[in-house]
């Protein structure tokens, strides 16, 4: 008996168009599939949310005695300060303290300044009244003003410009007192101050 050949093309015809169905019917199901899955949510670019300058490096000070400030820094975590971008002058003097004055700090290789001693959490100095301000907050003709500039970063990749701070301290007083301070122009790491004040931290040179 002879194969009914047009039986067989039939056959294979309905089968080649159910496959050809079920292959479309899977594509447009995956299709479906992927119109409906949520779109990842995509973070705009944002800055690190910085705290200001005088939050994050907050300064105060006192009278330890007749002869001596101290001055106690507290550094907000997450962010430092450079040992060598402090200065001090008293009463417009030039306060300078030695290597061995500066309490130990960590070392730092940085970017724009090479191989610095950085500072977290706190720092507490003790700085000697120039002699010409001695003699004469001791007669009690004058007043202390304090003058600090300093510089700091925080650890989101951010440096602030330098910071100029004046705390005005009453003679014979050990109380505290804070800072009143003011940001120069600019973030930038080696920017310096360039003000009445910073000729007092620098002698008017």
């Amino acid at each position: 008996m002879k194969p009914n050949r047009t039986l067989y093309r039939r056959d294979l015809n309905r089968l080649v168009r159910r496959a050809m169905i079920l292959f479309i019917l899977c594509q447009t199901l995956a299709v479906a599939a992927i119109s409906i899955r949520p779109a990842r949510a995509v973070a705009p670019n944002r800055e690190p949310d910085l705290l200001e300058a005088e939050k994050a490096f907050a300064v105060r000070a006192r009278l330890v005695d007749a002869k001596t400030l101290e001055l106690r820094f507290a550094i907000a975590n997450g962010y430092y300060m450079y040992r060598d971008r402090f200065r001090f002058a008293v009463n417009g003097q030039p306060v300078s303290l030695s290597r061995q004055a500066w309490p130990t700090g960590k070392w730092k290789q940085d970017a724009s300044f090479g191989k610095v001693v950085t500072y977290r959490h706190s720092v507490r100095l003790l700085l000697p009244l120039p002699t010409t301000v001695l003699d004469k907050t001791q007669s009690g003709h004058e007043s202390l003003t304090l003058a600090v500039s300093s510089q700091g970063c925080a650890d989101a990749g951010i440096c602030y410009p330098p910071l100029r701070q004046t705390l005005a301290l009453a003679p014979g007083s050990a109380t505290w007192v804070t800072a009143q301070g003011e940001l120069s122009t600019g973030f930038s790491h080696g920017g310096t101050p360039g003000s009445a004040l910073s000729n007092q931290l620098t002698g008017g040179k």
